[in-house]
């Protein structure tokens, strides 16, 4: 997430939102996040695999 700013962004918005959609119920929270988190890895292991054919 360091190298990629707007997912970065798209994140930390979630979290929030989440946040307070959610103040009380970290499973909620939790729920929320998932989808967008295994989208993240999916990308970032893509990436690596990418630059580690090099």
């Amino acid at each position: 997430m360091r190298k990629h700013t707007q997912e970065r962004e798209e994140y930390a918005a979630l979290k929030k939102l989440l946040a307070e959609k959610y103040p009380y119920d970290i499973e909620g929270y939790c729920e929320g996040k998932d989808a967008f988190v295994k989208k993240i890895e999916k990308l970032a292991l893509a990436e690596f695999a990418a630059a580690s054919r090099f």
